[in-house]
């Protein structure tokens, strides 16, 4: 009898011996860096692409041995219980697919710049200094817009008589079609989604009736977003590798030659086998004869932030709710040394109480090169790239989660280091904003509460005020740094009674959008001054999933957004004569159909929201109710573009001074 206690206990002790190796080996590689995959077998195994039978014995051999105490809490090791949330997207091209691009000459210098000291306008950007793409840009002097798949260069000099000069159309590709583009000094770069893939075209545009082609490249996975940093080009592509003949496709086509992303700037990271793939290509726009660099990360990309100096890859995993509690674990669970125990109860525990987790990935800009910091774990996931910060060299990450919103604090090397309380369980988070030491929330379910939180000790984020009112904000802007911009939807809030008149359930109705402007000096009491409701339950914006739409300038008094509604409700909207005689030219015939438009306000801190008009921009083309009107101002001079056509108008008096119709191609 002793002889088989002393059997039992030895076997209870090499199960916890093993599960403490596993352990230890698992939280080691948490924070290990990425891995080249040096070889076309490793790039194949990570990626997934591999012999179904062989691969799939191999796996279930690899978990059964190692791993059968732990069931499915690790992510890490874990393929079977964890859904990621960027599974849908479908990339990639076989090379006989991509279609070759024509060379062309070399650049030469220009002194113009975006970034010059003229007055006039610029994209709305999150972070100063890191350009992004969009579908207009302009120069002061000249705007560049996309109009279908061509872009439109038009001189802007004479406010009274614009001028279209040139109009870009790539030959290069097939079915391509110009999704965004970027200016920089003489360079205009226009990014295209073409065959499930992503083409990038530098012109020079010294000439600007006369532009021609300096680079041109195309990679194999959608393209996700761009930014321009210090003169260099980040682009950054989303999909899964494609496979031929039982290899990962990882060509890219530069200049009309096939090239091959070398296998050590193809990472992945030990315990994430994916078929997802993120490609970052770099380029620098101040070198005349400089080349596009391509790598790749075998990982999803569900949100991305850049800074100057930083950029962050967020990848969300959706986890099952079963939780499977074997004998082994339960043991090592309670017999465990000290630590192990409270590795062993978070894991049970988020795993009970938070389906989502984020990891957030951080990388060094050093001149161009991308160069691997760490990464972190989260409990819940971002809803936009304002739901990340970095601030002193901490980024600062507003998550929601099914237990409520907070704010997490992560320091330079991507460690934990502080973390608000839970707030508004129940409530989705619908719009985050941190500005300098402060940060904003907003969350909604009847009402919107904004939420403010004190940052100024990074280890211990702090909610301290919060606002009540109806609707909510999908978008927070910077007035300045003790006033706040929100721009979203109004709503009112119902009731439902039973037959003896008590309320039995609540639930709210959108009535409109709504802009606002909040004191936030004092974040412990965030006051509301101002409001002013956009249409009716039929009005939208682009502005509500797209930040760039927005025009606004303290310096000038005004703030501008595009809005898309029926065309009774543009007039209800702005109340004043200018108002009505530009709405009667295309309302005569009393027909209500959605129409666009551009709608103009004075704001300061004394008035608030000052109504200016309407510009509008339906045609009787099929353009009508494009989703591209953009607004930007040059001196005195207030220009909105759309597909259709570019219009001039006194920024002042919203004077229509000349319009330029843009002509498709038959």
């Amino acid at each position: 009898m002793k002889v088989f206690k002393s059997k039992i206990t030895i076997i209870v002790i090499v199960i916890m011996l093993l599960g403490i190796v596993a352990l230890s080996w698992i939280f080691s590689i948490k924070n290990e860096g990425p891995i080249s995959v040096k070889s076309q077998d490793k790039l194949n195994e990570v990626s997934g692409i591999y012999d179904d039978n062989y691969q799939g014995v191999k796996q279930l051999l690899y978990m059964a041995l190692a791993f059968p105490w732990l069931g499915n809490e690790f992510s890490e090791v874990s393929t079977g219980y964890v859904v990621d949330s960027a599974s849908d997207f479908q990339g990639g091209r076989r090379p006989e697919d991509i279609y070759n691009i024509a060379e062309s000459s070399t650049s030469s210098n220009s002194d113009s710049s975006i970034n010059g000291t003229k007055d006039y306008s610029t994209t709305n950007v999150q972070v100063e200094n890191v350009d992004e793409a969009d579908v207009i840009k302009t120069d002061g002097n000249y705007i560049y817009s996309l109009s279908n798949d061509k872009v439109i260069i038009t001189d802007v000099s004479n406010q009274e008589s614009p001028v279209v000069v040139c109009e870009l159309s790539s030959k290069s590709y097939s079915s391509s079609a110009p999704q965004e583009i970027l200016l920089y000094n003489n360079k205009l770069i226009v990014i295209s989604d073409v065959s499930d893939g992503t083409a990038v075209e530098v012109y020079d545009i010294t000439s600007k009736e006369n532009p021609y082609k300096i680079e041109a490249y195309s990679v194999n996975n959608d393209y996700y977003t761009s930014r321009i940093v210090d003169g260099k080009l980040y682009v950054f592509s989303t999909g899964y590798l494609d496979e031929i003949n039982g290899k990962a496709d990882v060509s890219y086509v530069e200049n009309s030659i096939t090239r091959y992303v070398d296998y050590d700037d193809i990472y992945y990271f030990r315990g994430k086998d994916t078929d997802d793939s993120t490609i970052i290509s770099t380029l620098n726009l101040d070198d005349e004869n400089s080349k596009v660099n391509v790598s790749i990360y075998l990982l999803s990309l569900d949100n991305l932030y850049v800074s100057e100096n930083s950029m962050y890859f967020v990848t969300e995993n959706y986890f099952y709710d079963e939780i499977y509690y074997s004998p082994l674990k339960i043991i090592f669970g309670l017999l465990g040394p000290k630590g192990a125990i409270k590795e062993f109860n978070d894991i049970i525990i988020d795993a009970e109480e938070n389906n989502y987790e984020s990891t957030i990935y951080k990388f060094n800009l050093n001149n161009g090169e991308v160069k691997y910091v760490g990464n972190g774990k989260a409990d819940g996931y971002t809803i936009d790239q304002f739901s990340l910060d970095e601030y002193n060299s901490n980024l600062r990450v507003a998550l929601y989660t099914e237990q409520g919103s907070k704010i997490s604090v992560y320091s330079d090397k991507m460690k934990l280091i502080g973390e608000s309380e839970l707030v508004a369980k129940g409530e989705r988070m619908y719009s985050s904003r941190f500005i300098g030491e402060k940060g904003y929330l907003v969350t909604y379910l009847n009402t919107d509460p904004l939420f403010c939180v004190d940052l100024s000790n990074p280890k211990s984020p702090e909610i301290i005020g919060e606002l009540q009112l109806d609707g909510y904000s999908l978008y927070l802007h910077p007035y300045d740094e003790n006033h706040l911009i929100g721009i979203g939807y109004d709503s009112e809030v119902r009731t439902i009674r039973n037959s003896a008149g008590k309320v039995t359930s609540t639930y709210s109705v959108i009535t409109g959008m709504k802009m606002a402007l909040f004191d936030v000096t004092n974040i412990k009491n965030p006051i509301l001054m101002s409001s002013t409701k956009i249409g009716d339950s039929r009005t939208s914006s682009a502005i509500l999933t797209n930040h760039k739409a927005l025009l606004f300038s303290k310096e000038k008094g005004i703030i501008a957004i595009p809005v898309k509604t029926r065309s009774d409700e543009l007039e209800i909207s702005v109340k004043n004569n200018n108002i009505k005689e530009i709405t009667s030219s295309y309302k005569s015939d009393l027909e209500k159909y959605d129409s666009e438009g551009y709608l103009v306000y004075n704001i300061n801190l004394d008035d608030g929201f000052t109504s200016k008009g309407l510009i509008n921009h339906d045609t009787e083309t099929e353009y009508k109710g494009s989703n591209l009107i953009r607004g930007v101002y040059i001196k005195d001079y207030l220009y909105t573009v759309s597909q259709g056509m570019i219009k001039v108008n006194n920024l002042d008096t919203l004077e229509e001074l000349s319009t330029v119709l843009i002509e498709e191609d038959i």
